[in-house]
């Protein structure tokens, strides 16, 4: 395993992503590779200026230094060289920043140490997120070759020496040196930059030796991002002519921007200098996500949105020529599109503007900012341009725009083609749906020669008004209410009879409203309006026809029309819910019954569609909502049609299917809509697009997907042979018709669509183990039997080896044992601790293995060819003989032996009572020397040595929450084992699994996403127990209570009986309500309300309710239950916080993103029972109920909410106190400080002023009543018990320290034990709290007890006061024996 090495004053992982990348990386590296998380390291600007730069991890090899900036990225990734999109979101390219950085680490290092030089700096990119995968980065590209999942490929790069040309042991020598300094030198990050110009950084975009280029935001308003571009003014080493050249280039937007007058079509930045004159800033809105780059990205434009774009740009250009402004860096990065949809050009940073000399205009900037791009033409890069080279630009981007394509990619490749576009070049010839115009206008304005080129932008804009938009599309009528597409808001009236109540999503065509109908007061509509230029009388017939369609997973139609403003809109059902897309391609997914569920509504509503006589023509995830109720609904038929002889090209490429492309035209077909359908399910089901590669999202014609089944192992091949039939990009071997694929979807089933389970579980009389049945024979309070908490005496069920959690025994004594360190192991512990499960272990690790039949009380078993005897319980008699016979029988190897027990002829294994032990030892002469050892050992708490090839173990010293080096528990661990997937293979394929709440438990708590946070947050519950110290858990404890947790004690035959009763008392309900019939269903409700509440209690994140007599069913007397409930987190109020559970909707986006269970149903179903009624207008049944809710909401809240849950823990300082007792950097100075400060504090003395460095003691030998004497004791004089000799008795189990000890140094009977509880007393004293006489004196007797111990010690001073302000010290003077007063102005 690799070594982790936290920098100094690092915290580690920032976020969990980054925790994946350290763990994955320590578990897959070898021992000399060195890690080091999040360092900061400062670096010189170009003015001598520090900057602090953090570094995600530092891996040092022994042939190189490999830098990573990780990203936790989620959902589709697309990137090449230039661009990085994150669900068509433009993302800042990483790839360049570390690259930067790794040039910085480079020189930081080399100026430490020269010879640190000889180490090469790599810089990589890693994505972090679970599930994520690169199929749309370019393939080949070097974006693609420095970027890693956390795989195989990530180690095989970072362990390759021949890759970077080194040598295997290149730095092999400077490892440790470059560590340490690496180490030692990071800075705090309070040194790091946060503000800039008044804005909070939130991260750096770009840098470079010029400027840094920060992403911001504002103090006040944290949605509002900006982009700041810090430069430096008085940059080191330039003569003085070159820093006046250098300060014009950084003042040269500024320059440009002031010469151009105001206009919407132009975005202007502000710029700032620094006080002290050497910074420079140019601050602008950050729009990335609104670029053209990023539009065309998504693809939502129409033909008339593409004109309209150029005829922005072109009118922007004009303004910028007509006041002698070249741009010179016209691109789609510097276009962005505003919220009214009119294009608008940015960024003149590299303009040319009258302000610069005109003997120098062509070295106004210089020219290595210039990038061979297809944008820029030849004359911008040899400095002769002029207007014309804006308009070489502008010609380019209407090609890309218009296309979909580039035409080259860079001038030269058009150079040697002659310097224009050739015939096969012209736009139409790519594109077949390019208009005419397009071809003249790009064949005029990209010419190399700038003499030819078609120069003048005022004559080009008038071309495309009249050719794409005066041709195409007449004038709307006027109307006083008439507004315009990008103008409408809610509360528009847009006819007479329909108003927009709410904006619910706007794609590239159309806006979509919540709308009131006038004449159906109180019903809510969906409006669907579109864009200008889309709604001829065609499409409106086809609306019509369309209303006819009545199906319950199609939106259902009522009427289309025209807005006053002449906009084409239709009026539909409103639909409550979201479209599939995050379930596609974000952090979401469906289970696998949902995948069934949707493939069989989808698909039989195309079969429903396509007996119409339609097509839809366009389905993709954007098109298909999930709604509130649980249903699937097929939405947008703007492109439907029931003409068989439409042939155009319309629909969504991804979604097209290839075969039916006929040149401009397509042939459609009833399987296009199943083509496309199929791909959707495709990337449901794997969140992988099926052509993935190559930068593009196309189906390629001929080119076989990826079999489903290799990246989903979870379903069928049947159903991923269905899937893949779907996709056919040949129409003659997909499914010819909607009837098909359904069909053949019916054949497999809903319980087919999951893989088989490949074990199946089989008892030894042949029967299959139902997981339901033995989890509950865990729980020690089963009805139906507790037979699992106890083993058999063969260990021969194979669910408690499969079950079985490894532990320090099995990992480290195990090999001690084996490898002949131990001649006797006596191991001591309460019952159900896991003794007897070891000593199987060690009998399975033999060679030879006999039972006792006759006893069933052990084996004898041969290990490295020396025979041990195991004996499972050394309290117990066997068959004739008496207990303490046995025990001289098994200890006879033994007898007289004073050291070296590894000579006894034979080994020895027993578990047995610590008391029994040591009575039978001291009974026992020829064991005198083992007793004696034994008995010091434990007196003095393994401070002592047992004699060679003796080991004790005692098992009560175990934690199941103490955390590992690979970051688990035993916690952990054992519900990882117990929820373990194929363990629960049958619920996938189970009819009832979508409402079991085993199932929901189950899959909770293994989920791959968020299962180890669940996990983790349950631990802090756990954690509180036993630093309580009310109780040690055992491993059959704790197995009891998870299979408490997972199942309630229900089975898998109690499942249906609950849902059918549930839904008996909601129909009942139901026809109450029809019947108004007010009596019955008040107390149906009550029933129903009672029902919903007794199966919310049990969810596995209600284990800490306590009992209530409401539900009867959920009583249990297992004691760790027991403590757990009187351990409630829904008792810790939060005001804030709780109001918002209370009365506020829930929203997805504050709550923890399953990968395999949904969160959103039962949000809805907490949404749907939130109540505002006041109390007074409540009946107690509905004020206890309310009260239930409210506190099931903050448990649920506590284990998925996106949330600091430590404030929700019963103790409030548990973090602090775990952090002291198991962080290795814990500063025992301060620590020593704050107790003392508020022992002080609970004796009167709340002055830090004069505590700080002494501990106070209250004296009562003052006559003044008023006044006030305190005893001091010097700090110095105390220490804590490091604990040392609790590590020798805890060399192979999972210790957490529960305690740490505050002590005198001369005295150690003088001594605080400082558990949770009083820690938690002083915690809160030393806020402020002063506890009662009965909280000192009576819960916290330990205190007492230490302060009456301490008072009893010799002390040399006290000091008074009257008023807590002014002092005076009264100190003896041992030489003299004279008292001496004296003002005590400060802590001496």
């Amino acid at each position: 395993m690799a070594k982790i090495c936290t920098p100094k004053f690092a915290s580690g992982p920032v976020n969990a992503g980054e925790e994946r990348l350290l763990k994955f990386l320590e578990v897959k590296l070898p021992d000399n590779y060195f890690l080091i998380p999040n360092g900061e390291y400062p670096s010189m600007n170009a003015q001598g200026a520090v900057q602090y730069w953090e570094y995600d991890c530092i891996v040092v090899a022994p042939h190189a230094i490999y830098t990573i900036e990780n990203k936790d990225y989620r959902g589709r990734l697309e990137a090449n060289d230039d661009s990085w999109f994150c669900n068509d979101i433009e993302k800042p390219n990483p790839i360049k920043s570390a690259t930067f950085k790794s040039k910085l680490l480079a020189g930081y290092l080399k100026k430490k140490d020269h010879h640190f030089g000889l180490a090469w700096v790599d810089a990589i990119v890693t994505l972090s997120s679970l599930g994520q995968n690169k199929s749309g980065f370019e393939q080949g590209s070097y974006c693609d070759n420095k970027t890693f999942l956390l795989d195989e490929e990530l180690v095989d790069y970072l362990m390759d020496n021949d890759r970077l040309h080194k040598t295997a042991n290149a730095i092999n020598h400077l490892q440790h040196s470059i560590v340490e300094y690496l180490q030692g030198s990071s800075q705090p990050k309070n040194k790091k930059k946060t503000e800039v110009c008044g804005y909070i950084i939130e991260e750096i975009l770009e840098a470079n030796d010029d400027y840094v280029e920060y992403l911001c935001h504002s103090k006040f308003l944290q949605d509002k991002k900006h982009k700041v571009r810090d430069y430096a003014l008085d940059k080191a080493g330039l003569s003085p002519m070159q820093l006046e050249r250098h300060n014009k280039l950084v003042h040269n937007a500024e320059m440009s921007e002031e010469s151009l007058p105001p206009s919407s079509l132009i975005i202007k930045s502000h710029c700032q200098t620094s006080e002290d004159g050497n910074h420079y800033y140019v601050i602008s809105d950050y729009m990335e996500e609104h670029s053209l780059r990023s539009e065309m990205q998504r693809n939502t434009f129409t033909d008339k949105d593409k004109a309209c774009i150029l005829i922005d740009l072109a009118e922007a250009l004009a303004l910028a020529h007509e006041h002698n402004v070249i741009h010179r860096n016209v691109c789609p990065e510097n276009i962005y599109i505003q919220a009214d949809r009119h294009a608008a050009l940015a960024n003149f940073g590299l303009s040319y503007n009258t302000l610069h000399e005109a003997d120098q205009m062509n070295v106004s900037l210089s020219m290595d900012a210039f990038d061979r791009d297809p944008y820029t033409s030849e004359e911008v890069i040899t400095g002769d341009y002029s207007p014309s080279s804006d308009v070489y630009s502008f010609g380019v981007i209407a090609y890309e725009l218009m296309v979909g394509e580039l035409p080259f990619s860079n001038y030269l490749q058009l150079k040697s083609k002659g310097g224009s576009l050739t015939a096969d070049m012209l736009p139409s010839k790519r594109n077949m749906n390019v208009e005419e115009w397009v071809d003249i206008l790009c064949s005029r304005t990209i010419v190399e020669d700038a003499t030819d080129r078609w120069s003048n932008i005022e004559e080009i804009r008038n071309f495309i008004i009249e050719e794409a938009i005066i041709k195409k599309y007449g004038q709307p009528q006027s109307h006083p209410s008439a507004k315009a597409w990008s103008e409408l808001k809610s509360g528009d009236q847009i006819n007479s009879e329909i108003t927009l109540y709410k904006e619910v999503g706007e794609g590239g065509f159309s806006k979509v409203f919540q709308a009131i109908h006038a004449l159906q007061p109180g019903a809510m509509f969906a409006a669907k309006i579109f864009k200008e230029g889309v709604g001829s009388q065609s499409v409106i017939d086809e609306f019509n026809a369309l209303s006819e369609l009545n199906h319950p997973n199609i939106v259902g139609f009522k009427y289309n029309g025209l807005t006053y403003g002449g906009l084409f809109f239709t009026l539909m059902q409103f639909i409550d819910g979201k479209d599939i897309r995050e379930y596609c391609w974000g952090d979401k997914y469906f289970p696998l019954p949902y995948i069934y569920k949707f493939a069989h509504e989808m698909t039989d509503a195309l079969v429903y569609l396509h007996s119409k006589g339609f097509r839809h023509r366009d389905i993709k995830p954007e098109n298909i909502v999930y709604d509130k109720s649980g249903k699937f609904v097929l939405i947008d038929f703007n492109i439907a049609t029931d003409d068989d002889n439409d042939m155009h090209k319309l629909g969504t490429w991804p979604y097209l299917a290839p075969d039916l492309m006929k040149g401009k035209k397509m042939q459609w077909e009833d399987s296009a809509d199943t083509f496309a359908l199929g791909v959707t399910l495709y990337e449901l089901v794997s969140h992988v697009y099926p052509w993935s590669g190559g930068g593009q999202r196309i189906p390629i014609l001929d080119k076989k997907p990826s079999e489903l089944a290799n990246i989903n192992n979870l379903v069928s091949k049947e159903f991923s042979d269905f899937v893949m039939k779907a996709i056919e990009t040949r129409h003659e071997n997909r499914f010819a018709s909607a009837k098909d694929m359904l069909d053949a979807l019916e054949a497999i089933g809903e319980a087919g669509i999951a893989r088989k389970s490949d074990v199946t579980y089989i008892t030894n009389s042949g029967e299959e183990y139902q997981i339901v049945d033995y989890i509950n024979s865990l729980y020690s309070q089963s009805v139906r039997g507790n037979a699992g908490t106890r083993a058999g005496w063969t260990g021969n069920n194979i669910l408690d080896k499969e079950t079985y959690t490894k532990t320090k025994l099995d990992t480290d004594l195990l090999e001690a044992i084996k490898a002949g360190k131990y001649r006797l192991l006596i191991i001591t512990g309460n019952a159900g601790d896991g003794k007897t499960a070891f000593i199987r272990q060690v009998e399975q690790s033999s060679s030879e293995i006999a039972y006792f039949d006759n006893t069933h009380n052990g084996a004898k078993i041969l290990l490295n060819g020396i025979t041990y005897q195991t004996n499972y319980d050394g309290s117990q008699d066997e068959a004739n003989l008496k207990n303490s016979d046995v025990l001289k029988e098994f200890f006879k190897p033994f007898e007289g032996r004073i050291d070296n027990f590894n000579q006894a002829a034979e080994g020895r294994i027993i578990a047995i009572n610590e008391g029994r032990l040591m009575d039978f030892l001291e009974s026992s002469h020829e064991h005198k020397h083992l007793y004696a050892a034994i008995d010091e050992y434990f007196y003095k708490e393994g401070a002592t040595n047992l004699p060679e090839g003796v080991m004790v173990i005692n098992l009560n010293l175990r934690s199941v929450t103490a955390i590992d080096a690979n970051g688990d528990s035993l916690l952990r661990k054992q519900v990882k084992a117990l929820t373990a997937p194929q363990l629960w293979s049958k619920c996938a394929t189970c009819p009832m699994s979508n409402r079991c709440f085993i199932n929901f438990n189950v899959k909770s708590l293994n989920d791959s996403a968020v299962g180890t946070e669940i996990i983790k947050r349950l631990e802090w519950i756990i954690r509180t127990i036993v630093y309580k110290r009310e109780v040690h858990i055992t491993m059959r404890d704790l197995r009891s209570m998870i299979a408490w947790m997972l199942a309630r004690d229900y089975n898998c035959a109690s499942i249906p009986a609950l849902i059918q009763r549930e839904d008996e008392i909601k129909n009942a309900l139901n026809e109450a309500k029809e019947a108004e019939n007010r009596d019955e269903y008040d107390k149906l409700f009550f029933e129903y309300s009672r029902i919903r509440m007794e199966n919310w209690m049990r969810y596995y994140f209600n284990l800490t309710a306590p009992e209530n007599p409401l539900f009867p069913d959920l009583r249990s007397e297992d004691r760790i239950v027991k403590l757990l409930r009187e351990t409630d987190i829904a008792n810790v109020a939060i005001p804030d916080a709780d109001r918002d559970l209370y009365y506020r909707p829930k929203e997805e986006m504050s709550y923890l993103a399953f990968a395999s269970r949904l969160t959103a149903p039962l949000l809805d179903e907490f949404n749907a029972f939130l109540s505002v009624k006041p109390s007074y207008d409540m009946t107690p049944d509905a004020i206890e109920f309310l009260k239930l809710r409210q506190q099931t909401f903050i448990r649920h809240q506590y284990f998925e909410g996106k949330f600091d849950f430590l404030k929700r823990m019963p103790y409030q300082s548990i973090g602090k106190f775990y952090d002291i007792l198991n962080k290795k950097d814990t500063n025992w100075t301060e620590v020593k400080s704050q107790l003392a400060y508020a022992i002080s504090c609970s004796e009167g003395c709340w002055n830090p002023s004069i505590s700080s460095h002494h501990l106070l003691l209250s004296s009562t030998r003052v006559s003044d009543p008023s006044g006030k004497s305190y005893r001091r004791f010097p700090l110095e004089d105390f220490e804590f018990d490091n604990d040392e000799k609790n590590k020798r008795l805890t060399e192979f189990l999972e210790h957490e320290n529960d305690n740490f000890i505050f002590r005198s140094k001369s005295n150690h009977s003088v001594q605080l034990i400082v558990s949770l509880d009083l820690f938690e007393m002083l915690y809160y004293i030393q806020n402020g709290f002063s506890p009662s006489v009965s909280d000192l004196r009576g819960r916290f007797i330990e205190l007492q007890v230490f302060k009456n111990l301490l008072a009893s010690e010799t002390y040399t001073e006290v000091i008074v006061t009257n008023n807590e302000k002014s002092y005076y010290k009264i100190s003896l003077l041992k030489r003299t024996m004279q008292l001496v007063v004296e003002p005590l102005d400060k802590e001496d």
